[in-house]
C-alpha cells in the first residue's frame, strides 16, 4: 500500500511541475496571445463553402450499390465457410470419439486399471 502511495504522490509533484503559472492564469478568459494582422476581414453574413467537392446522387447510388453487393457476397462467404467449419469440426470429432472408444476398448480387454 506504501507503494501505491509513494508513486500517487510522484504523479503529483510530475503534474505539480507541469504548471507553469498560477490557477488565475490558467482559469482567465482573457485571450492569451497578442491579435495577429492578417490583412483579411471576415465577410458577416457569409456561408462558408466546403474546400472538398460533394458526391453526386449517381455516384453516391453506384457507391451505395458497390458496398451491398460487397456486403452480400462477404455474408454469402461467411456462411459457406462457416458450414465448411462445421463439418470439418464434425469430422474431427467423430475420429477422436472412434479413437477414444478403441483405446478405452483395448484398455478394458487388457485389463489396465483406469488412471
Amino acid at each position: 500500500m506504501n507503494l501505491l502511495k509513494i508513486i500517487l504522490l510522484a504523479g503529483l509533484a510530475i503534474l505539480t511541475g507541469c504548471v507553469t503559472g498560477s490557477t488565475d492564469d490558467l482559469l482567465s478568459v482573457e485571450p492569451a496571445g497578442k491579435p495577429q494582422n492578417t490583412g483579411q476581414f471576415p465577410i458577416i453574413g457569409h456561408v462558408p463553402v466546403g474546400q472538398t467537392t460533394q458526391m453526386t446522387p449517381t455516384q453516391r447510388s453506384v457507391l451505395k450499390a458497390e458496398l451491398t453487393r460487397q456486403a452480400q457476397a462477404g455474408q454469402q462467404q461467411a456462411q459457406s465457410n462457416s458450414e465448411t467449419d462445421y463439418q470439418r469440426e464434425v469430422a474431427a470429432l467423430k475420429k477422436l470419439a472412434l479413437e477414444r472408444e478403441k483405446a478405452m476398448r483395448k484398455r478394458i480387454e487388457d485389463g489396465v486399471p483406469e488412471e
